[in-house]
């Protein structure tokens, strides 16, 4: 996902208007809707954190959220919650579970090969 798509995710999970960020950030809201339409290049890390904060999310977890994951929730204290935001011990869980799937599928593919192979000949 681009960023400004990202950008405009985000704020619209939010609640938020282009012009609460544009006030935010201190800029016009025409320039803060560049941002969001990808119109906008170079974007400095500074900004980045600007608008982040605005979400009330810390760069890393902006940087690193994802449309389509089911791992991203609203709370009710409006703190947007991500895995990179619940710690190493959280994701070294997380790619313990993964790495489990990844040994399943690769075994079941293998059956699969196998019956194949076998229904094959």
């Amino acid at each position: 996902m681009d960023i400004g798509k990202k950008i405009r995710k985000i704020r619209l999970l939010k609640g938020l208007s282009q012009e609460n960020i544009a006030e935010i950030l201190c800029v016009d809201y025409t320039n803060y809707g560049r941002i969001e339409r990808g119109q906008a290049k170079n974007i400095s890390i500074e900004k980045l954190e600007k608008i982040a904060s605005a979400f009330n999310m810390g760069l890393i977890d902006f940087l690193l959220y994802d449309e389509n994951t089911q791992d991203v929730k609203i709370l009710n204290n409006d703190k947007l919650i991500t895995p990179a935001s619940q710690g190493a011990d959280y994701l070294l869980k997380e790619i313990e579970y993964l790495k489990e799937i990844n040994k399943e599928l690769k075994e079941k593919a293998e059956l699969y090969k196998k019956l194949y192979e076998e229904n094959k000949k």
